[in-house]
């Protein structure tokens, strides 16, 4: 498998996502949503991340992170993904990888990119056809910027930063282009 040419640096923004193997799903039930959640703030932990957005699919997930220190970026991702397939693969007596490849990761490289890109990852569920309104999804950080759920691994300073009140980021939410794939267009 080819190394990852990435290199993470303090204080940048990272896109960071993955899917099932074969496209297969990665989330059973909902105490699988919650499961991988802990393993998130163990693995990730906000003395060395901060979060800013993230969205568990059914068959994927997506999650903003702020790197805080230098630390391990890959070696943290990748004990998460493995805690969570072998508590999968033991749950429901399977064998095997969870997982296809490894874990995707783009560098963010502005804080209105990271803001365009919070919009995609709040608008997933919506744009699957899951559910009419983001805050109906559970399992994403979106419930935490419109202050529906309390999450304190969740930061919410860019949408605070570019935007004077809830209605106004549920708005830029909403309006997320038909191109989904354009996160740089504001």
């Amino acid at each position: 498998m080819p190394r990852r040419t990435i290199s993470f640096q303090k204080g940048h923004f990272y896109h960071i996502y993955h899917r099932g193997n074969n496209r297969t799903d990665i989330f059973f039930e909902e105490e699988n949503y919650a499961y991988f959640l802990f393993l998130l703030h163990r693995h990730l932990p906000p003395n060395n991340f901060r979060i800013h957005a993230y969205c568990l699919m059914v068959n994927h997930f997506h999650i903003l992170a702020e790197l805080i220190t230098d630390c391990a970026v890959s070696r943290c991702m990748k004990n998460l993904l493995i805690a969570y397939t072998k508590g999968m693969n033991k749950r429901y007596r399977r064998v095997g990888h969870l997982f296809q490849g490894q874990f995707g990761c783009k560098e963010v490289d502005s804080e209105l990119y990271a803001l365009t890109l919070s919009r995609y990852i709040h608008a997933n569920p919506v744009s699957a056809g899951f559910v009419k309104k983001g805050e109906d999804w559970k399992y994403s950080s979106y419930r935490s910027y419109l202050g529906i759920d309390f999450d304190p691994w969740v930061s919410t300073t860019l949408a605070d930063k570019y935007f004077k009140s809830v209605d106004e980021y549920r708005e830029f939410v909403a309006t997320i282009p038909n191109d989904a794939n354009n996160f740089r267009s504001l």
